[in-house]
């Protein structure tokens, strides 16, 4: 195996147990460059009716096969009824797995951001075109439930 496909392999290695360059995962051998960190690009914050849409937060965005998403806080009801909770669609990278969209979705519940996590989500949607599938957790439901 040649040296540029053991990096390759060992890069692949590390975001997929989501180390990065910073991440705390151990000294690199000396001499060696730092991992890049692969993140998605950050979306600027909007609102809508009084409510709003934010971008991913960072330690979502760094997970390998995350392309983009957003978090979104619903606007209260036409009475005035505050909503409560947040929901987060996350979008996979082309050329994702149905696998690798559940171990994602298994990752980011993990992380809190399933439905009644420390993040306060009600509703987390994971997935992509058809080869990735679509998992949602909700409240009532299983987590990551695969709906398409």
């Amino acid at each position: 195996m040649t040296k540029a496909a053991v990096a390759g392999v060992v890069l692949a290695g590390l975001l997929v147990t989501g180390c990065s360059a910073g991440s705390g995962g151990g000294s690199a051998p000396p001499g060696a460059a730092p991992a890049p960190t692969v993140c998605a690009s950050p979306k600027p914050t909007s609102s809508w009716l009084g409510g709003s849409t934010e971008g991913l937060p960072e330690d979502v965005r760094c997970l390998p096969h995350v392309a983009d998403g957003d978090l979104l806080v619903a606007p209260p009801l036409a009475d005035g009824t505050v909503v409560e909770g947040r929901s987060m669609t996350v979008h996979v990278t082309e050329g994702t797995t149905r696998a690798e969209s559940l171990a994602l979705c298994r990752r980011l519940t993990d992380l809190g951001y399933g439905t009644g996590g420390r993040h306060g989500l009600s509703i987390l949607g994971v997935g992509g075109a058809e080869e990735a599938g679509q998992y949602v957790s909700m409240p009532n439901r299983p987590p990551c439930e695969q709906i398409r």
